[in-house]
């Protein structure tokens, strides 16, 4: 008999102290089955009407053009996942980009994005930008927090070839800059990866508001605390409060950015022949 995964999401997302508007937006999916996830975190730029729209719309048109795959009662393949992420992430490049040329007010607008298909044993990772997934593995009394994804930012491209250390780039005047956001002029490059997922394992999605503001001892600290690494523990409701935690301490350590980010678990709850 094969064991299968399941999965619990939870997420949240806030205004932070400064902002006067939310340009983040976030969205997810589970099957009725919990065999399936699906999760998207897009953060928007572009003046407060612009970055909205931009982040709303790339969530929107991404889960859209995956809802067909989604309502599907079979697994798909790895490389029809990988396709349909793939498909979403150019549907919504067009739609931003198509938008701007209807409105002016929007010329300016574009949004990072990052997402995440989990099912089996597998997940299709895709991303734009700088917003971020980090997946946390405990080995014992550890935890192992990776970051799966890379910054499509300046600071990173000048870390990459020597001219800036990982120290300088986390206080850098350009770590904000972009060097690829969903909905600019011409062709986008779509970052995917396939990853491996084990039982145990939690993903969590996010907005530049929650790294920029936290310390990974600091996540994973309270996640510890709300026991979303204990697989009798670990539920829908402790996701919620750990998200909840997690975006609250960014705020209150300085909530410059809006911040959002989304939970995924991963859970060995049933077997199959």
């Amino acid at each position: 008999m094969t064991k299968l995964l399941q999965f619990e999401v939870a997420g949240h997302s806030d205004v932070g102290a400064v902002r006067q508007a939310n340009e983040d937006s976030i969205d997810w999916f589970l099957s009725p089955s919990k065999e399936v996830a699906l999760a998207i975190v897009a953060d928007g730029m572009g003046g407060h009407a612009g970055g909205a729209k931009a982040s709303q719309t790339a969530v929107e048109v991404f889960v859209a053009t995956l809802a067909p795959s989604l309502a599907g009662k079979k697994f798909l393949s790895a490389e029809m996942v990988e396709q349909g992420m793939f498909q979403a992430g150019e549907e919504a490049h067009h739609a931003i980009h198509d938008a701007k040329l209807e409105n002016p007010d929007y010329m300016k607008m574009g949004t990072t994005i990052v997402s995440i298909w989990l099912q089996e044993n597998f997940a299709s990772l895709l991303h734009v930008g700088d917003s971020r997934c980090y997946r946390l593995r405990c080995h014992s009394e550890e935890v192992e927090m990776v970051q799966l994804t890379r910054d499509d930012s300046v600071v990173q491209t000048m870390v990459e070839e020597g001219t800036l250390d990982v120290a300088e780039a986390e206080i850098s005047p350009y770590r904000n800059m972009l060097t690829q956001a969903i909905g600019s002029d011409g062709e986008i490059l779509l970052n995917q990866t396939e990853i491996e997922v084990q039982a145990g394992d939690l993903y969590l999605l996010c907005s530049d508001g929650l790294y920029n503001e936290l310390s990974k001892p600091m996540m994973v600290k309270l996640l510890k605390e709300h026991g979303v690494f204990n697989p009798d523990l670990v539920s829908k409701f402790s996701l919620e409060a750990a998200s909840k935690a997690l975006v609250d301490a960014a705020v209150l350590a300085g909530g410059h950015d809006n911040t959002s980010l989304i939970l995924v678990s991963a859970n060995r709850t049933r077997y199959s022949r």
